[in-house]
């Protein structure tokens, strides 16, 4: 059955509440709902002069419900504009689990049996169970609603906090650049300013300079002629141009005119132009047009130029250069230094030669020593070259064996070495970038640990709100439901009650009816047969006053004399085997007679008081009248003399063993 085990619903909220045609939708709705008379006409205006706040909440013209019907509208009656209304997916989602709790409802079996009764519990439980889980899976989605906008929100937050920032930094930094361009602009406008003065002041101008340069080249006229067009007003000369024939007049020791230097230039150089929007046709090349390109390409991409931050850097004094030699325009004819310059050129060259000479004979020092031992000594003195020349080969080589051993050693002991260092070293730098890892590690953990304790307490104390609110809405739920079952339990009792007390007055007034009868009859019948009743009674008073006592005390006697019977009887059973166990009784000595016969005097004294003790019982009970006796043994007070004798003959035979043992 489907209301066993209700699935929990998947809830599937659709945000956009908006939607058009509402007016003609509410008017369909008032149409079917409101069943007015044909004459009767519902108009409403709206004024465009009002306040704001005036406007609570579109009117709901009056309705009627025909007798037997129960139209759907009325169910909804809670939502309002602006809280349900317009109706949305989630209203419709409601509208129809309503619509299937109303169905379960109608089917619901009466309560008239066990079965019937389980089988509406259960299924009441079961829409319980789907309610509780359709509320929850609401809370859920709110909630999760809320932490999305929250979100949403702290991003949006966090943005614009960080473009304000941006923003900030980008204004400043402008700022910085701004001043450091007006600064290095100032700078360089006085220092052209002063290089100018210094220029004008030292050389005569710059159209002296001009003019001198353009002499010793014999450029003029062709600078002239090159410059009636405008298209060659850049052009690159060529060095052809210094050529003889393209300047005839020039005198031969004027081709050597020295350029002007770099300094010179730098300090004559023209004033800076303002920048060009684009670099005109007749300066254009291949570098210019590159860098034309890119900037339109920057341009059209919009790719901001990276500033990168300029830092002062430390500039280091590079040593003085030698100076340039520089061409005299006049001839050496000194002779003599020249003669000198060649003096000294051959000594250096001889003494170079020398040099090499003597490195060779040193180098080969030993060869020389041993062609002259060889060629030069006697043959008395060979043996003893011979020696000698043994002695010092044997020298040599255990000096070359020694050295040997000396390179290998150094080479293990230096692979060693290196092997040690090198393990050592990486070592070290393992460790070094391990611990530089840990300390890495041990930084991102604290600040994760950091922010994940943060977010934690973040979280529950929004978890805390959250619940706080979710108990809040639970209560509130449970508290609605409350009220509902207490006021149908109310309902219920004061009907149960009513039922009660209806049904206990309609039973006892039928019994008050049947009493009366019954003690209306019992009075007519008494009236009637007085005379009988009033001798029944009598022979009944006499039958249970007299009768029936004294049977019942001869039953009473009966019963006593048989269980006095069997006592006697056991009792007579009893004192008979005491008797034969008794040991024999021994006659008394003559030395013994005057102590014993006191004894026996005493003792016979005792004897017959005890024998006496019966027969007054016995007078005693023969003194007393039958009636007091059997109401004695009625009480219980006595017992009969056969019973007394039979106890005092007991209690003699018990006392005569004691004495004998």
């Amino acid at each position: 059955m489907p209301f066993l085990k209700p699935a929990v619903p998947t809830m599937r909220f659709h945000m956009n509440l908006e939607y058009d045609n509402m007016e003609k939708a509410m008017k369909d709705a008032a149409v079917r709902c409101c069943h007015l008379p044909d004459r009767t006409q519902t108009k409403q205006t709206q004024t465009d002069y009002r306040e704001s706040e005036a406007q609570t909440s579109p009117w709901t013209p009056p309705y009627k419900v025909r007798p037997d019907e129960n139209p759907e509208v009325l169910t909804i009656a809670h939502l309002s504009w602006g809280h349900g209304l317009p109706a949305g997916m989630h209203e419709v989602e409601i509208i129809n689990r309503m619509r299937m709790k109303r169905a379960w409802e109608a089917i619901l079996p009466p309560m008239d049996n066990a079965t019937n009764i389980k089988t509406r519990t259960t299924i009441i439980e079961a829409m319980e169970i789907d309610d509780w889980a359709f509320r929850e899976a609401e809370i859920q989605f709110m909630m999760d609603t809320r932490m999305e906008l929250m979100e949403k929100y702290a991003k949006l937050k966090d943005a614009a906090r960080e473009k304000s920032i941006g923003d900030r930094y980008q204004r400043v930094e402008d700022l910085i650049d701004k001043r450091r361009d007006m600064e290095i602009r100032n700078i360089r406008q006085k220092l052209g300013r002063e290089l100018r003065k210094l220029t004008v002041k030292y050389h005569g101008g710059q159209n002296k300079w001009a003019k001198k340069c353009s002499a010793a080249r014999g450029l003029g006229d062709s600078i002239f002629k090159l410059k009636k067009s405008a298209k060659n007003y850049h052009e690159i000369i060529n060095r052809r141009i210094l050529d003889d024939k393209n300047v005839p007049d020039a005198d031969e020791n004027d081709k050597y005119v020295l350029l002007p230097t770099y300094s010179e230039l730098k300090a004559v150089k023209p004033k800076q132009k303002a920048h060009e929007l684009c670099v005109r046709e007749t300066r254009w090349n291949e570098e210019k047009l590159r860098k034309l390109h890119a900037e339109l390409k920057s341009i059209r991409m919009d790719i901001k130029p990276d500033k990168n931050t300029s830092f002062m850097k430390r500039r280091y004094k590079l040593p003085p250069m030698p100076i340039t030699p520089k061409l005299s325009n006049e001839r050496n004819v000194n002779e003599s230094q020249e003669r000198a310059a060649v003096l000294i050129q051959t000594l250096v060259t001889g003494r170079a030669i020398q040099c090499v000479m003597f490195e060779g004979r040193d180098r080969c020092r030993e060869l020389i020593e041993e062609l002259q031992s060889t060629h030069w000594l006697q043959s008395d003195t060979k043996k003893l070259r011979q020696m000698e020349k043994r002695h010092v080969i044997e020298l040599q080589q255990s000096e070359n064996h020694r050295t040997l051993q000396e390179d290998r050693l150094n080479e293990i002991l230096n692979m060693l070495e290196g092997m040690t260092l090198s393990g050592m070293l990486d070592y070290l730098s393992k460790e070094l970038v391990r611990l530089k890892d840990e300390r890495k590690a041990h930084a991102f953990a604290l600040l994760a640990e950091r922010e994940r304790t943060k977010r934690e307490a973040e979280e529950a104390g929004r978890r805390h709100l959250e619940e706080q609110r979710r108990r809040e809405c639970d209560e509130m739920f449970r508290q609605m439901v409350k009220v509902n079952q207490d006021t149908v339990e109310l309902y219920l009792e004061d009907i149960i009650k009513e039922g009660i007390e209806w049904v206990s007055d309609a039973e006892a007034k039928q019994y008050i009816l049947e009493t009366a009868d019954k003690v209306d009859k019992t009075l007519q019948y008494a009236n009637e047969h007085a005379q009988g009743l009033a001798e029944q009674e009598m022979v009944s008073d006499m039958i249970y006053n007299f009768v029936l006592p004294d049977v019942d005390k001869q039953i009473v006697r009966k019963r006593m004399l048989e269980r006095q019977a069997s006592y006697l009887k056991n009792a007579h059973a009893a004192i008979y085997n005491k008797i034969l166990e008794l040991p024999p009784i021994e006659r008394k000595t003559p030395s013994t007679e005057p102590t014993a016969a006191g004894e026996s005097d005493k003792t016979a004294e005792v004897e017959e008081e005890r024998l006496t003790e019966p027969d007054q019982l016995v007078e005693e009970l023969t003194e007393e009248t039958s009636a007091d006796w059997i109401k004695r043994r009625i009480i219980g007070e006595i017992i009969s003399p056969e019973e007394t004798l039979t106890g005092s003959i007991l209690k003699h035979l018990i006392s005569r063993s004691v004495l004998s043992g």
